[in-house]
């Protein structure tokens, strides 16, 4: 895979990321919401790790 690729990806995951923290950060702030930032969370925790995981199969076949 094109390293611009792999970096764009990374890039992505971190932002996601960043993003878990502000969804923890609204549940604690606002506990009515904690339904619905769980789901989110979950949802992004998922989809990091399976570009984590393409990411990886990448590099290693690099």
């Amino acid at each position: 895979m094109d390293d611009e690729i792999i970096e764009l990806l990374e890039e992505m995951t971190d932002e996601w990321r960043d993003e878990l923290d502000q969804l923890d950060s609204l549940t604690q702030s606002c506990p009515e919401l904690e339904l619905e930032c769980m789901i989110k969370k979950e949802t992004l925790e998922e989809v990091i790790r399976k570009v984590d995981s393409i990411i990886n199969e990448f590099v290693v076949i690099e």
